[in-house]
């Protein structure tokens, strides 16, 4: 199982690239700017975003049902349950 980061927004070709090699049962963690691709990938429940990156950017009224929101601890929470990390930038 592998955690994918993606930090570019969705003009950048680091979303489609990563969802392109995601397995099933992968996770993604939206950081940074990757915040902004919330309704790229709206409806796929693997999806985690990083809530101080939401809150930065004023996105935290318009994130999916379907996507869970982490803090930092949340996001070493993820890190310990996959074999790997990959950071799309």
């Amino acid at each position: 199982m592998i955690l994918h980061t993606v930090n570019k927004p969705p003009s950048h070709a680091a979303l489609s690239d990563c969802l392109a090699v995601m397995a099933s049962d992968d996770l993604m963690l939206l950081i940074e700017d990757g915040v902004y691709c919330l309704h790229e990938v709206s409806g796929d429940s693997r999806v985690h975003v990083l809530t101080p990156d939401l809150e930065a950017r004023g996105l935290w009224d318009r994130l999916p049902a379907e996507l869970t929101a982490v803090d930092y601890a949340g996001f070493v929470g993820l890190c310990t349950r996959v074999d790997k990390i990959k950071t799309w930038a």
